[in-house]
């Protein structure tokens, strides 16, 4: 039972390190939108913060290792 917590954990952690990759590119193409209405130029910076990927994968496999401990008592 253990085992499928920590693959669920696995699993959400994954999940989560996705999750704040998209959220990055999206925050980046909306500033990049903004920045075009207004008549800014466009910068060519592709730095993304690795600490959202880093949270999002930390949250996700606590998330994942939580409710897979959740459902094993139940």
């Amino acid at each position: 039972m253990l085992l499928a917590s920590l693959a669920g954990a696995c699993i959400g952690a994954i999940a989560g390190f996705v999750f704040a990759v998209l959220e990055e590119h999206v925050v980046k193409e909306i500033r990049d939108h903004r920045r075009s209405a207004r008549g800014e130029p466009l910068t060519k910076d592709r730095v993304f913060r690795v600490g959202a990927w880093k949270a999002g994968a930390l949250l996700g496999f606590l998330a994942g290792l939580a409710a897979g401990l959740l459902g094993d008592t139940l």
